[in-house]
C-alpha cells in the first residue's frame, strides 16, 4: 500500500448554460499580476493552484448534465493527448471541456487561439488591429509612461475604462468584436505575465 502523502485537488464543475466565453482572471504574484484566460471557474481555479503547487491527482465533481454518458467515475491522465483534438470544442460536455483546457495548460499550449483569432474576415482583423495600433500609440503619448504592446493587456485590466473607451472607437460593424480584441490583446501579451 502505499502510503506517501499526495496533493489532491478537488473541482467542481458549473454547467455552461449561457455557452463558452472567455474570461480573464488575474492574481498578483510577488507584485507583478499574473493572468491567464478561462471558460470555467474550475478551470482558473486548477491552473492558479498548478501554478502554485505541484498535484498528483484532480477530483472533478458535476451534476449530470456536466458530463458525457460513460466520464463519470473514471481515472484518465490528462498529459496523454489523445481525443484532445477535437474540430470544434463547443461539442464537448463541461467534464471534456475542462480536460482539454487543462491539458493545453500542462503543455503550454492554446490549441484554439489560432482558430479564435482567424475566425473573422482579414479585413476586420486588419481593421480592429489597426483601431488597437492607434489606440495603443495614442494612449502612450498621453501616459507619462510607455505602455509595450505586450504588457498593455496588463495596463488595461488595471484601468478597464481604457478598453471601454477603445471599444467605443470601434464602428458600428465591428462593435460584436469587442471579444475578439480583447483575445488577441490577450494573444500578443508577454508569457512573462500568463500562468504557465
Amino acid at each position: 500500500m502505499d502510503r506517501r502523502e499526495k496533493n489532491i485537488l478537488l473541482v467542481s464543475l458549473e454547467h455552461l448554460a449561457n455557452g463558452i466565453r472567455y474570461k480573464y482572471y488575474c492574481s498578483k504574484n510577488e507584485g507583478d499580476p499574473m493572468f491567464c484566460n478561462s471558460i470555467m471557474n474550475a478551470e482558473v481555479t486548477t491552473k492558479y493552484i498548478l501554478y502554485k503547487a505541484k498535484i498528483d491527482e484532480i477530483v472533478v465533481i458535476g451534476s449530470g448534465a456536466t458530463y458525457d454518458e460513460g466520464d463519470d467515475l473514471r481515472k484518465c491522465s490528462l498529459r496523454e493527448s489523445e481525443g484532445y483534438l477535437v474540430p470544434d470544442i463547443s461539442s464537448l460536455s463541461e467534464y471534456g471541456l475542462y480536460k482539454y483546457r487543462i491539458f493545453e495548460y500542462l503543455e503550454g499550449m492554446d490549441l484554439e487561439e489560432h482558430e479564435i483569432l482567424a475566425d473573422i474576415s482579414p479585413e476586420d482583423r486588419d481593421r480592429l488591429i489597426d483601431i488597437f495600433n492607434k489606440f495603443h500609440k495614442e494612449v502612450g503619448q498621453r501616459s507619462s509612461r510607455k505602455k509595450r504592446k505586450d504588457v498593455f493587456f496588463s495596463f488595461l485590466s488595471r484601468e478597464p475604462e481604457l478598453f471601454d473607451e477603445l471599444v467605443e472607437r470601434l464602428p458600428d460593424d465591428l462593435k460584436d468584436k469587442a471579444d475578439w480584441l480583447k483575445r488577441y490583446i490577450f494573444s500578443i501579451m508577454t508569457d512573462f505575465y500568463k500562468f504557465r
